[in-house]
C-alpha cells in the first residue's frame, strides 16, 4: 500500500502503481538501472520498503539459476532506482535494526545473512 492512496505492484516487467482508480503507471526497473534488457527471464522475488521510505527489491530467474538476480533500491517516490549488486540467486529476505544502522539480507542458497553498515557509503559491498 501507498500513503497516498493505492499500491506498487511488483510484475515480471518491473515495479507499476495502480492508484485508487484501478489505473496503472510505470516506475523505473531493472532496464532503467542495469541500462539494458536482461535476456535473463527474470522476476521480482521479494522487497522491502525501508524505514525511511526506500523499497529494496530482489530479483532472480524462475529456473533458479546461480548468481543471475540482483538486489535493487527504489527511492521513495519512484523517481529512481539503482542496482545494488549481482550475483544473487533466490533473494529472500531484507530487513533493519530498530535503530538501521544495518540492513539483513538473504540469499537463501548461501545459507547466510549479509549485514549491511546504512550509514557506510560502501554497504552495498557484499561480505
Amino acid at each position: 500500500p501507498l500513503a497516498e492512496g493505492g499500491e506498487l505492484l511488483g510484475t515480471a516487467h518491473g515495479p507499476h502503481v495502480r492508484d485508487l482508480s484501478g489505473n496503472f503507471r510505470k516506475v523505473p526497473g531493472r532496464v532503467e538501472a542495469d541500462g539494458y534488457l536482461a535476456k535473463k527471464n527474470l522476476r521480482w522475488n521479494d522487497a522491502k520498503v525501508a524505514p525511511w521510505g526506500d523499497l529494496f527489491l530482489g530479483s532472480m530467474t524462475y529456473d533458479f539459476e546461480t548468481n543471475a538476480g540482483a538486489l535493487y533500491q527504489l527511492q521513495k517516490g519512484g523517481a529512481h532506482i539503482r542496482r545494488l549488486f549481482g550475483d544473487v540467486t533466490i533473494s529472500n529476505g531484507i530487513d533493519w535494526t530498530v535503530d538501521c544502522t544495518a540492513m539483513f539480507y538473504v540469499d537463501t542458497p548461501l545459507r547466510r545473512v549479509d549485514t549491511f553498515d546504512v550509514r557506510s557509503i560502501n554497504y552495498y559491498e557484499r561480505s
